[in-house]
C-alpha cells in the first residue's frame, strides 16, 4: 500500500463562498452523535467550511504489526465501511434540500502517498450510497 496517512469525511461549502454554519449543516445530518465520528472541523480553510471526519489515520499507527501495510488498510477498509454505514441513515431528501441551497456537499477523501501511487478500494456499497444521496468522492494526495 502506497498511502501512508488518510483522512476521509463528509465536507460541504457553499458554492457563492458563504462560510458553512452548523445549523446550515451539521445540525441537519441524522445520526451526528456516532461514536463513528472522529470529529468536525468548521472553517478549514476558506471555501471548504465543515468536514465531518470519520477516518483520521496513518501507517506508522501500525509499525507493530507483522503487516503494518495489510493492518492499516484493513483499519481503513473498517473505516469506509462504518462511514457507508452512517451515509445510509442520510435523507437524499436533505440532500437535495441542501443541493437547492447552494451547499456542496461531497466525500472528502485526503491521502499522503509515497512511491507515486495510489491504491484505494472503494466498495460498491459506499459508491452505491453516494449514488443515492448524489454526493461526488473528492480525492486529494501530496502527489
Amino acid at each position: 500500500m502506497a498511502i501512508v496517512n488518510a483522512n476521509i469525511g463528509l465536507a460541504a461549502n457553499y458554492l457563492d463562498g458563504r462560510k458553512v454554519r452548523k445549523s446550515d449543516f451539521v445540525d441537519k445530518l441524522n445520526s451526528i452523535d456516532s461514536p463513528d465520528i472522529k470529529g468536525v472541523i468548521y472553517n478549514r480553510v476558506a471555501g471548504l467550511s465543515s468536514i465531518i471526519v470519520f477516518i483520521e489515520d496513518e501507517l506508522s499507527n501500525y509499525h507493530d504489526q507483522k503487516d503494518p501495510d495489510a493492518a492499516f488498510e484493513q483499519a481503513l477498509a473498517f473505516g469506509i465501511d462504518k462511514f457507508t454505514d452512517w451515509l445510509k441513515t442520510q435523507e437524499s431528501s436533505l440532500f437535495k434540500t441542501l443541493k437547492n441551497n447552494q451547499l456542496k456537499v461531497w466525500v472528502f477523501i485526503e491521502l499522503w502517498i509515497e512511491d507515486d501511487q495510489l491504491d484505494i478500494n472503494f466498495p460498491p456499497k459506499l459508491l452505491t450510497e453516494c449514488g443515492r444521496l448524489n454526493i461526488s468522492i473528492d480525492i486529494v494526495t501530496n502527489d
